[in-house]
């Protein structure tokens, strides 16, 4: 039996030989969630026969696969006349002689009652008390579950011996794995090891320079980056737990007395002076580096009470951890402001940590600042920074490959900020609380009505992960909207069918525009941008200065008179509804201009949230990029507002498969930074990073 409530870990008194006990806590992976799970029931054999202890450490150091139907009493019992038969063909784990504590042997084995094991010509009877050991003091017991060996234990130093294999593929098996106090190190043949120390998060407060103190104090006064830093560092999802943070000698100092040490953590304190003792200080402790800080914190009772680590300063440390291979996250406050600091730290190396998260900016004391958490996604620095490279990509390279898959470790409070949970939010919503309408398409629809959502575009681009986003499809759609054609030949000839339906010749002889040619979509998006007004004939049409330009002089606005409130870019003319394969759904769109960034709201008259939501998103992000370019500008935020948001009912199921996974970060766009006129971009200019989605399919 599981009980998902029990802390991690438990006293327990002694447990007579062949009694049960409830003592042994496994850690359950299922759906990228760390749970813990007391597994009831647990027969513990005392191998001579003598009284242990049971609280000496929970067990770790492997993998091995719990029954899913956990049919977890122990089937092993002396009065039973069960014995034990060595499998030398069929290895559960290896075993090898430990050259640091009391030498034994011990293979794998499997249960045979007495009868089935006589049957068996080569074999002797043995009891369980035969198992031979080269060491007779040794002390320990045996962990059985649905009558397999899963490991020996040390009861001494509670360390599993071994690793599990053979039961690895078992279809009636569920992964597990166990969490250890301490591991029977120095095995010859490295199966077992040493578990390596405790991997942290770091929190710093710098500017654009890097710079992050002055005088050894923080030379700005921002309340909310305080408020952010203490909510950060002492927030737990478990309440019995505390974190940690690791801090310099000169950054302990630094804190005022009276608010020393921080409350609600513990304090860990990086000195190697001698004279330095607060060890008598709660929730204080001294380390002399790094690396015994972090074995500390590895370690018993530590592992079991702290749980996350965050390296909080000063410069010294921070200047060794910041890019380590143990930082998993960097949480960032931005400071945009030129502030004079004598400290400074290395930039984070963007090639090993992607953005995971970006507020919108804040303004305290006339300094604008943001908070952003990178995570890593790669063990290994590249030794390169991202940077145009002139190499068209639609985000399927071997470079975009993550080698982080899960994320969950990092903060609630920072994991859940992701912008893509917007959309998935939302798309919750209204599967579980829309309307249900009858659609178009003769399929069933539920909907919400004025839905809104807002990106960040300043670090990184809304290519939504949990399904893939086709870039090259986005890209080149758009180059074809802003170049104002209405052939949808044109993205046939690069094997692009988006508008191939819409410009079918049955479809156009529905509509009633039979009279049209196969392939012409009629004025649409591209061609009111670019020619508002004008007569449309036909899609072969040259139509160079006629009707309005309103691409161009949204651009010539933004340049010229960036504070004007009417700054808007449409597709919807009445007039031409008529003559339009698709009627526009993307009506407008509004810029702003502030602070040097370029910022779009765009209204959406109704929407396909699974289908074309994740397209347009990308789409009019692309755009602000491009016009942000053209107009020495960089990209601020994207607001998307849907009049009428809906989900096919034929899209539910595939939809609800899609909130059960976890974003990843967002990739980086880079564009070539020559490309300065809104006509001569071209697919090539564009490079998508770090683009790893999770592969999905949609019915259509």
């Amino acid at each position: 039996m599981m009980d998902w409530n029990c802390p991690p870990y438990r006293k327990s008194g002694d447990v007579e030989e062949g009694g049960s006990a409830r003592l042994l806590y496994l850690m359950i992976v299922e759906k990228s969630e760390l749970r813990w799970a007391l597994i009831d029931e647990f027969l513990l054999f005392g191998v001579w026969g003598q009284n242990f202890s049971t609280a000496s450490g929970s067990i770790y150091l492997g993998t091995f696969y719990l029954p899913i139907k956990a049919i977890c009493r122990i089937l092993l019992q002396q009065e039973e006349e069960r014995v034990l038969h060595e499998l030398h063909s069929s290895s559960l784990f290896d075993f090898a002689p430990s050259t640091t504590f009391p030498s034994c042997w011990i293979g794998s084995y499997d249960i045979f009652d007495r009868k089935q094991q006589r049957e068996l010509a080569c074999c002797e009877d043995v009891d369980v008390q035969d198992i031979q050991f080269r060491d007779h003091s040794f002390q320990g017991f045996i962990i059985f579950i649905n009558s397999c060996v899963l490991g020996f234990v040390q009861e001494r130093h509670s360390a599993v011996i071994g690793t599990f294999r053979s039961i690895s593929s078992c279809q009636y098996c569920h992964s597990a794995a166990v969490m250890a106090d301490k591991m029977l190190g120095n095995i010859p043949n490295g199966i077992a090891k040493n578990d390596p120390p405790r991997t942290f998060e770091v929190v710093v407060a710098a500017t654009r320079e890097m710079g992050i103190g002055k005088d050894g104090k923080l030379p700005w006064k921002l309340p909310s980056d305080l408020k952010f830093f203490k909510e950060l560092t002492m927030s737990t999802s478990d309440p019995a737990k505390k974190n940690a943070v690791i801090m310099g000698r000169r950054t302990w100092e630094s804190i005022p007395i009276e608010k020393r040490p921080l409350p609600g953590r513990l304090n860990v304190v990086l000195t190697r002076s001698g004279s330095f003792d607060i060890a008598t200080v709660e929730n204080v402790v001294i380390c002399s580096s790094m690396n015994s800080a972090l074995d500390l914190l590895a370690s018993s009772p530590y592992c079991f009470s702290t749980e996350k680590v965050f390296v909080i300063g000063g410069g010294h440390i921070l200047r060794d951890v910041l890019n380590a291979p143990g930082c998993d996250a960097i949480h960032l406050t931005d400071i945009e402001a030129c502030i004079e600091c004598d400290t400074f730290i290395p930039a984070v190396d963007v090639s090993v940590f992607q953005p995971w998260f970006s507020s919108f900016p804040l303004v305290e004391n006339n300094i604008r600042y943001s908070f952003v958490t990178y995570v890593r996604v790669r063990s290994q620095s590249s030794q390169s920074q991202i940077q145009y490279d002139g190499q068209e990509t639609n985000g399927d390279s071997c470079k975009d490959k993550f080698e982080i898959q899960q994320f969950t470790f990092l903060p609630k409070m920072i994991f859940e900020q992701h912008e893509e949970f917007t959309y998935l939010r939302l798309l919750e919503d209204i599967i579980s609380h829309g309307a249900t309408k009858s659609g178009r398409m003769g399929t069933g629809t539920l909907s919400k009505f004025s839905c809104q959502m807002r990106f960040n575009l300043r670090r990184s681009f809304p290519l939504l992960t949990t399904k893939r986003v086709f870039w090259s499809v986005v890209v080149e759609e758009l180059l074809w909207f802003v170049s104002g054609s209405t052939n949808a030949k044109v993205l046939q000839s690069k094997e692009l069918c988006l508008w191939d339906g819409n410009a079918s010749r049955d479809f156009l002889d529905s509509v009633g525009l039979a009279r049209r040619e196969e392939g012409d979509s009629g004025p649409i998006y591209g061609f009111q941008w670019r020619h508002l007004g004008a007569e449309y004939l036909d899609m072969h049409t040259d139509y160079t200065g006629k009707g309005f330009d309103q691409l161009l002089d949204v651009i010539d606005k933004i340049k010229k008179k960036p504070n004007d409130r009417r700054i808007i870019l449409s597709a919807w003319n009445p007039f031409d509804l008529k003559e339009m394969s698709r009627r526009p759904c993307q009506m407008f769109s509004q810029f702003y201009v502030e602070n040097g960034e370029l910022s779009c709201q765009m209204y959406e008259s109704s929407a396909d949230m699974g289908l074309a939501v994740p397209f347009n998103i990308a789409s009019y992000s692309l755009l602000i990029y491009m016009i942000a370019q053209v107009c020495d500008l960089v990209p601020g935020d994207f607001t998307y507002i849907i009049g009428d948001a809906r989900v096919y009912k034929s899209h539910v199921r595939p939809l609800r498969e899609q909130l059960q996974r976890q974003p990843k970060p967002f990739p980086i766009l880079q564009i070539n930074p020559e490309k300065k006129d809104i006509d001569s971009f071209i697919a090539a200019d564009f490079t998508l990073v770090g683009y790893d989605p999770i592969e999905m399919k949609m019915a259509v």
